[in-house]
């Protein structure tokens, strides 16, 4: 289970979410920081939240 998974490595969702709250923060001064969420969100969802093969 997908879901079970993401739930369990709760460093790394941490970590993107920590990643995407900055990114959002950052970008929302230049204006692009709609675009840059939904970039990592569709990286994490093709990779599944692996780091290491991003």
């Amino acid at each position: 289970m997908f879901v079970f998974w993401w739930v369990q490595d709760l460093n790394r969702v941490s970590f993107f979410l920590v990643l995407i709250l900055i990114v959002g923060l950052g970008g929302s001064i230049f204006g692009f920081g709609n675009y840059v969420v939904i970039f990592l969100f569709s990286i994490i969802s093709h990779k599944g939240l692996n780091i290491s093969t991003i």
